[in-house]
């Protein structure tokens, strides 16, 4: 007789679909993030507490659950989403534009499994309660349970004071999992058996070798709920205080190594592991929404952890990638494929825009419903990893390689979110470091020195779908043909533009490597030829100075003793000697000198002293002897004037034809060498090609090859032979037009010393920052236990005036000193919309009492607090408190105290009535340690100019009069991107 029975289902099943089948721990999180973007929410969050159990949140402000939501779809494994339609109804999208669904199979939320043994979900929807529900995930790990034997306690409440009430009681009812309740007898002996069963097998497995052994049973019935959660892991949720209508929060204790790694200590067996877990969750996270989109959706995220009352961000969207920054690289490939597989797009390589190109493919694409891949883009970045042969300035250079730490590799995106695992360096599906484990230099991409994304959507490529573990793309004809295309293109790339087999390299390259270490070598020629000739002249003329100094000592008082006897005689023999002088002198003068002399600056200064000295003392003996000449009638005044004009006369000519004789003798040697070298060049290229001749008469090789390797050698040798001679004749002709190439060369070395110091300078600027920045840290861990502890004060304190004007004169201090912290030189803050309005707000907040003191009229128009800009706040407010700083400084001192804030244009101009900037001093008012303030450091506004040239943006001092709104000083900025609100 034919039954029909039905499927039945082991506790196990959601051990497999969850925690079994997420790859790692940021991939868990990367799910419970989509299911926060699913929920509408603008903002998510990962926060790890340490303690006594360590505890992880994982909370948004989505739409959330109701109870019977909680029942009917989180408690129910793969829920019918994806077949009722993708759109969620208008009154939970929370003013949002439609989102596409990310989660496809229903299972997302199991991941948590993968992040801690237990959890604690809390979700509230607008205008209902709280709903709270307790887990145990290791309860799914008993093969011999049933589900259906399983029961979770679901508890709703209006008051946040309840659920801790609850929590014991929640727990009771988890535990009796384990050992069941007399009210169902048969559950009670079915689990009752089964926990049995599996005890009996772990205590035979491990209890033998480890004595302190607890089975799953032991430790869940053990766990301490009442200390598991507290307020402490809510107070950064803006739902518990009813700072956010809505939202859903994840409590995890027990938590898996992947996240107590961040907050616990680390033995030394288990740091590496640690290291590499931390590194991961980087590269994940980090990128978690597209940052190479246009547009980009209002979806903020970061992971931060909090040991006692210390949080800190330790990941969060980065704002330095952008489509902009894949423009901004020498290497960059932006476009896109169509239904049939063909990329368009445009190329740059070294720097040079190649316009657009069209790939096709080799390969036959499906069209079929089930298999077809359909449109998606590609932007990909590339640096060249050695600096001399990088088209990018070493500063820059620099700073891309430390993006590359984290940041690198081909990652991709569905509809703006994260596809795990594309970008990570070991998961190589594009088959990058493949190709190079062959031929690095001809397939040229590299993992670590690439940025970019693939960007799918649902909508157009329905058939690219995720693993149940969510490490990869379902392998389909789909997902092989995409990667294909992609392998294709990126190996067409290379061949055609930047690996060693490409034509664009070959031409571009060697002029790059060329104008790099020429401009190095010559830099270092011209400094090394400069120290020499110093150097040299110095240790010759070192020995000489000291006679010379004796000779015109001796003459001295040969002179002095003539003049006190009024003896003409001894005056008119000591004529020749005198005048020789000033030649002996002209002889004795130093080279230039180099910017910097390291040990030879003590005896420079010392020569330096001593050839001051004589130049006085020729000086004195010059003008004594003309005194005493014209005094005692040694010789009629016209005879002495016409011996003075021979003498100097010959002076000058015996001088001009020494340095001719010296041209002249160089000129020649080099013409000899020249012709020489000319000669040997004429010859080079028959003797390099001849033997091709030879190769052709015994049939050892075709004409094409031997034409082209003709052609190759004529091109080689020319490319040489022009980087020798024409340079040689551009300095004759520059030293024909009166260029002083020797002061040009020195500049340059000054220029490049000057630089030098510049980077100390920054160097020890930077030390300052970190010092800053360190100091914000404990600024802000501080205050939040300051603010935190006041606020527990019984609210008859808190209403008291003095509580109130105390705490805002700490509030004031707090947000003085937290003005330094916005100067740091980097941070976690995270780009935003600034407006005008904001600016004038936050100058009014910290100058508002100094303003009143000192009678200052501070005017802001309209036009400016409408203005609109996308940037960070520890960027753009540092400017204005900096200008604004000055302006009242100076207008102090004018018996007018006024300061305006306008727009001229599309400009944004500050001005005041103080007595301005004196104009020989405007070209260096921007340059670091510059001021005339008393006790200034002139470190504002050269960190101004640097802040804002980081953002693409523009200050200047005003000196056209249509930028002038008040009669002192007045600076314009231009912000890049300003929009009007």
């Amino acid at each position: 007789m034919t039954k029909a029975v039905p499927f039945t289902t082991k506790a196990r099943t959601i051990d497999h679909l969850g925690r079994e089948q997420i790859a790692d721990g940021p991939t868990a999180v990367s799910e419970l993030w989509k299911n926060a973007y699913d929920a509408y929410a603008t903002s998510v969050a990962l926060r790890i507490y340490d303690g006594s159990p360590s505890v992880a949140t994982i909370m948004d402000n989505g739409h959330g659950m109701s109870e019977q939501e909680f029942r009917d779809r989180w408690l129910v494994v793969g829920t019918e989403s994806k077949f009722e339609g993708d759109h969620t109804p208008k009154k939970d999208r929370k003013g949002l534009k439609i989102r596409t669904k990310q989660g496809q199979k229903g299972i997302g939320r199991l991941s948590v499994a993968a992040l801690g043994s237990i959890v604690l979900v809390l979700s509230k929807r607008e205008k209902e309660p709280f709903v709270a529900a307790l887990i145990d995930w290791r309860l799914f790990e008993n093969p011999f349970l049933m589900l259906q034997d399983i029961q979770l306690p679901v508890f709703t409440f209006d008051n946040p004071e309840e659920l801790f009430q609850e929590l014991p009681t929640m727990f009771d009812i988890l535990v009796d999992n384990v050992w069941g309740s007399e009210e169902d007898i048969d559950r009670q002996k079915r689990l009752v058996a089964a926990w049995e069963a599996l005890d009996r097998i772990e205590r035979k497995d491990v209890l033998k070798t480890n004595k302190s052994f607890r089975t799953t049973s032991e430790q869940i019935s053990d766990t301490a709920i009442e200390t598991a959660f507290t307020d402490r892991h809510l107070e950064k949720w803006g739902v518990w205080h009813g700072e956010e209508t809505s939202g859903t929060c994840l409590l995890i204790a027990d938590l898996t190594f992947a996240l107590s790694c961040w907050v616990e200590p680390l033995h030394e067996g288990n740091q590496d592991e640690a290291a590499s877990m931390q590194d991961s969750m980087h590269r994940t996270l980090t990128g978690f929404a597209d940052p190479y989109t246009e547009i980009a959706e209002k979806f903020d995220y970061q992971v931060s952890t909090h040991r006692g009352e210390r949080e800190r961000t330790v990941i969060a969207h980065n704002d330095h990638l952008g489509l902009g920054f894949i423009r901004s690289l020498e290497h960059s490939v932006i476009g896109s494929f169509d239904q049939h597989g063909v990329f368009t797009g445009t190329v740059k390589a070294f720097d040079r825009d190649f316009g657009e190109i069209n790939i096709s493919p080799t390969i036959q694409i499906s069209t079929g419903q089930r298999s077809k891949i359909g449109p998606f883009s590609l932007c990909i970045g590339a640096y060249e990893p050695s600096l001399n042969k990088s088209t990018h300035p070493e500063a820059i250079h620099q700073k891309i390689e430390d993006l590359a730490e984290n940041h690198s590799g081909l990652a991709m995106y569905r509809d703006g979110l994260r596809v795990m695992p594309y970008g990570r360096p070991e998961h190589d599906f594009f088959k990058i470091e493949e190709r190079r484990q062959f031929h690095a230099g001809r397939e040229f991409w590299a993992s670590r020195k690439l940025f970019g994304r693939i960007s799918i959507t649902r909508g157009e490529n329905p058939n690219l779908k995720d693993k149940a573990g969510r490490e990869g793309l379902i392998d389909n004809k789909a997902s092989r043909e995409m990667q294909l295309l992609v392998i294709e293109v990126l190996m067409k790339l290379a061949r055609r533009y930047f690996g060693t087999d490409a034509s664009v390299r070959k031409e571009l390259l060697p002029e790059i490597v060329e104008k790099n270490e020429e401009a190095a070598k010559k830099a270092k020629g011209a400094r090394g030829f400069k120290a020499k000739e110093f150097r040299t002249k110095l240790k010759e003329n070192s020995p000489q100075l000291d006679e010379v100094l004796e000779q015109v000592g001796r003459i001295e008082l040969q002179l002095a003793e003539a003049i006190k006897k009024n003896d003409g005689d001894t005056v008119g023999m000591l004529d020749d000697e005198v005048q020789s002088l000033s030649g002996i002198k002209a002889d004795l003068r130093l080279p230039p000198r180099p910017k910097k002399l390291n040990k030879l600056e003590d005896a420079y200064r010392n020569y330096r002293d001593r050839y001051i000295a004589l130049g006085s003392a020729v000086e004195r003996i010059t003008q004594g002897w003309r005194e005493a000449s014209e005094k005692l009638a040694v010789r009629p005044p016209a005879e002495i004037a016409k011996t003075y004009l021979g003498r100097h006369q010959k002076f000058l000519t015996d001088q001009i034809s020494k340095w001719e004789r010296e041209i002249g003798g160089l000129l020649t040697s080099e013409r000899t060498r020249i012709e020489n070298q000319a000669a040997v060049d004429r010859g080079r290229y028959y003797q390099t090609v001849s033997p091709l001749l030879t190769e052709l008469e015994n049939d050892q090789i075709k004409l094409a090859i031997a034409l082209e390797e003709m052609g190759v050698v004529r091109e080689r040798q020319y490319l040489q032979y022009e980087e020798f001679y024409v340079p040689y004749i551009r300095a004759l002709k520059q030293l024909s037009q009166g260029i002083d190439l020797d002061g040009a060369f020195s500049y340059a070395g000054d220029r490049e010393a000057e630089l030098s110091n510049k980077v100390d300078e920054l160097n020890g600027l930077a030390q300052l920052g970190i010092a800053v920045e360190i100091v914000g840290h404990e600024l802000h861990d501080q205050y939040n236990i300051v603010k935190g502890e006041l606020k527990k004060l019984p609210k008859s304190v808190q209403d008291n005036a003095s509580f109130k004007r105390m705490t805002a004169a700490q509030e004031a201090l707090v947000e003085r000193l937290r003005f330094l912290t916005q100067m740091k030189l980097s941070g976690n803050d995270l780009k935003e919309t600034i407006t005008g309005e904001m600016i004038v707000e936050h100058l009014e907040n910290f100058f508002g009492p100094r303003i009143a003191n000192l009678g200052v009229s501070f005017e802001t128009t309209k036009s400016f607090r409408a203005i609109e800009l996308q940037d960070f706040r520890s960027r753009i407010f540092p400017v204005f408190i900096n200008l604004l700083n000055n302006a009242l400084y100076w207008v102090s001192t004018s018996d007018e105290r006024k300061v305006k804030i306008d727009m001229v244009g599309d400009t944004v101009v500050i001005g005041d009535t103080g007595p301005g900037v004196d104009p020989d001093d405007i070209e260096y008012l921007f340059t670091l340690f510059f001021t005339r303030r008393v006790r200034g450091h002139g470190v504002g506004l050269y960190l101004c100019r640097e802040t804002l040239a980081a953002g693409g943006h523009e200050i200047s001092y005003a000196e056209d009069n249509d930028y002038k709104l008040l009669s002192g000083a007045n600076f314009a900025i231009k912000f890049r991107g300003l929009g009007d609100g």
